[in-house]
């Protein structure tokens, strides 16, 4: 009876959901904004409306995201009912086959857009934080697990709207046939259980294993990287999906009439695997009634049902990890010690290559750093892809590259500066109470900021080398240009962010204290950054076309020679700012 009294009602434990889901949704946030957390917190401060804003803000781009990818299901059915006709027992396997792939790639995209936007608020859900206010509240622990799951479906309600209700609103707008819209639905609601379990594992991992500071192992600092490369070559990948998935649709289900090999074999494979099963089956499920041949659709059905089970299973194993957030961690009391016994180590090394390890160490443990620090890296592999379609001549290319090369350097500087001064936003700028010299920080921050830069040189030198190697001398001199360019660019990044922010009556420092104005000074720091950047370039245009118009070298000498020249005057600024 007393029991009846005490437990609460889903009603109410849904209110308590929404303040506990505030909470979670501000610690993902704050989590993956890195050094701009200060900046949004006094905007919180000075209205809370700022918050609920920036929930719906989010919600609202990833739902158009969905329903853009939604729009390409569109384009599958009309191929399908155009070719289906053309559908005999000789290519029924591999127009089938054509088909599922349309179809899987739609649902893998839709699983990367629901990763990518829902990683801001899961990693809120799933560190736990926010939950710990509940155990001071008279709550059962199986009440507690109820709001939490309450604020896990809050954290992606819009999303989970638009997944399970885009397809099948699809599917009756455009084939108006039963069988299709009850599959639709059946194999929507099939997808949405796989595609909240696997994120919601993935988010699960990256929050409670991978990047958290008490993980130093090297086999964690391995796989921090090798997640934070995937989701940097996710965001990349999203932003070339909407150029070709319109023509490679068409041209996969008309091709696929033509093939001459049979795909029974590699169709009766792949309908046990996720998300082709569920595709195979929706494709059986619009053909008419005389082109369904019964001896090729009794393994997709036995595929659909092998996928349900295990989708069920992983959906076990989200929710396991969902209710392991609430529990009551234990308390590992550590034996003391014989401190005579004690062998204490202590590594020397000099104090700017410090700084350098501190960095590495704090932004492999934090997401959003760790994603500004690799994005540099595999942005400027955007320009080659752009390049390799621009008509012209091999040297007219080469010039094209070096130039969209260029184009991404005032974002790369802007992303790995971000990084660089996370840890010092993050920690109140302890390293500056340190009686260390500013030149020192300086020295560790740029070797930071130049290790980044020159990966992301050796990145797009690679391609240069692989793609021009015909004219491999002027790749050679380009790319030392270029390596002349990123440095001092660096170095003047670093310079206009002391200059900007860190100015002091003593001297420059590289702390942020000065951040009013914030957008102005980013954007006339980068626009100086470009101006500087393409100085050496556009001169030596010049000096090619009114004083060696026959002589091709004479480019990229006077190209090296005015970036070796703006080099030593920005050194010689930066060591007179940082004594």
């Amino acid at each position: 009876m007393t029991d009846k009294l005490n437990s609460r009602s889903l009603k109410e434990l849904l209110k308590i959901s929404k303040n506990v889901y505030n909470e979670t949704f501000l610690e993902g946030y704050l989590i993956n904004m890195g050094n701009r957390k200060e900046k949004f917190l006094n905007k919180l401060r000075e209205n809370k409306k700022n918050a609920r804003r920036n929930v719906w803000i989010t919600k609202i781009v990833a739902a158009i995201f969905f329903i853009v990818m939604d729009i390409f299901l569109i384009f599958i059915i009309l191929n399908f009912q155009f070719n289906v006709g053309s559908v005999n027992p000789s290519n029924f396997s591999s127009f089938l086959f054509a088909t599922s792939v349309c179809m899987s790639v739609l649902f893998l995209i839709k699983i990367l857009y629901f990763f990518v936007y829902s990683i801001t608020s899961l990693s809120g859900v799933f560190t736990g934080n926010a939950f710990k206010m509940l155990e001071i509240l008279p709550l059962k622990k199986t009440e507690i697990q109820k709001v939490a799951f309450f604020v896990f479906l809050r954290s992606l309600d819009l999303m989970i709207l638009i997944i399970f209700l885009g397809f099948p609103i699809i599917t009756i707008i455009f084939t108006l046939a039963f069988l299709p819209i009850l599959m639709s639905f059946l194999l929507s609601a099939i997808n949405l259980l796989y595609s909240i379990s696997i994120v919601s594992i993935i988010v699960y991992l990256m929050s409670k294993k991978l990047f958290t500071a008490s993980s130093r192992s090297k086999g964690k600092s391995v796989l921090r990287i090798l997640v934070t490369v995937g989701y940097a070559f996710t965001m990349i990948f999203m932003s070339f999906v909407f150029g070709f998935l319109y023509d490679w649709i068409e041209d996969l289900m008309i091709g696929s009439l033509s093939w001459a090999s049979d795909m029974s074999i590699l169709n009766s494979i792949l309908c046990f695997i996720y998300p082709f099963s569920i595709s195979y089956l929706f494709g059986i499920s619009m053909l008419p009634f005389d082109k369904i041949y019964l001896n090729q659709i009794l393994v997709p059905i036995i595929g659909i049902i092998v996928s349900v089970l295990l989708g069920f299973l992983l959906f076990r194993v989200a929710l396991k990890f969902l209710r392991s957030i609430t529990r009551e961690e234990d308390i590992h009391i550590e034996r003391k010690k014989d401190k005579s016994k004690l062998k204490i180590e202590i590594d020397k090394t000099s104090p700017h290559y410090a700084i350098f390890k501190k960095d590495v160490f704090y932004i492999l443990r934090n997401f959003s750093s760790s994603f500004y620090m690799f994005m540099p890296i595999l942005l400027p592999l955007l320009g080659f892809l752009q390049v390799i379609n621009i008509s012209g001549t091999g040297m007219e290319k080469l010039m094209s590259t070096t130039i969209m090369t260029l184009f991404y350097i005032g974002g790369n500087l802007f992303m790995v500066l971000m990084a660089s001064t996370t840890s010092e936003n993050e920690t109140g700028g302890l390293i500056f109470t340190i009686p260390v010299k500013q030149s020192t920080i300086y020295k560790g921050k740029s070797m930071f900021m130049m290790l980044i830069m020159f990966l992301s040189l050796l990145a797009t030198s690679i391609a240069s080398v692989i793609l021009f190697y015909s004219q491999i001398q002027y790749v050679i001199l380009s790319i030392l240009a270029l390596g002349i360019i990123y440095f001092y660019s660096t170095e003047l990044t670093l310079i206009l962010y002391s200059f900007f922010v860190g100015k002091t009556k003593s001297g420059y420092t590289l702390y942020n204290l000065n951040p009013t104005n914030k957008i102005i000074k980013a954007i006339v720091g980068i626009i100086i950054v470009y101006m500087t950047a393409f100085t050496p370039i556009l001169l030596s245009i010049l000096i090619q076309m009114f004083l060696f118009p026959t002589f091709l070298y004479a480019f990229f000498i006077s190209e090296i020679i005015i970036a070796v020249i703006i080099l030593i005057t920005i050194r010689l600024i930066a060591r007179r700012m940082f004594k």
